[in-house]
């Protein structure tokens, strides 16, 4: 319990010092409803107060090299692009498609290395994902929710 406050707490003082250096939230991804034009609040929210969120699941996995990883499987984008970068030392934020693991409530997150496809199941189909790459290779892949407790 205590690695996972310190690591949520390590996470929120990364983002909450990097949207204040940049003053800009990271990259987002908006998954609107009607107008296009409109970014997802939820991922807005995320990237700005990310203390007021929890992890519910995680899942994580090792890559080689320095290569970009294309995020296949999140929900329709606000722009043209057909996938979410991941470079290394990077975060993002994204909601997964509608594609479901074999158990219909898992979340199934297709995504590509050097034109080679892998799949990773955390959270829920819709849920709000939050991919966090290394300088090492690994990518923690967290299912995010707004954190209700007092």
């Amino acid at each position: 319990m205590k690695h996972y406050l310190a690591m949520l707490s390590i996470l929120a003082i990364a983002m909450t010092s990097l949207v204040s250096y940049t003053n800009s939230a990271p990259s987002l991804n908006a998954a609107p409803a009607d107008d296009s034009s409109r970014p997802d609040t939820e991922l807005v929210e995320i990237a700005t107060h990310p203390q007021s969120y929890r992890f519910i699941d995680q899942a994580t996995d090792r890559v080689d090299g320095n290569e970009m990883v294309k995020i296949h499987s999140t929900a329709p984008l606000a722009s043209n692009h057909k996938y979410v970068e991941l470079r290394p030392g990077s975060i993002r934020y994204f909601r997964t498609d509608g594609a479901t693991a074999a158990d219909g409530e898992r979340a199934t997150i297709t995504w590509s290395i050097n034109g080679k496809t892998m799949t990773t199941d955390v959270g829920r189909p819709g849920g709000v994902i939050m991919a966090v790459r290394s300088l090492d290779g690994v990518i923690s892949w967290y299912s995010l929710m707004m954190d209700m407790r007092c």
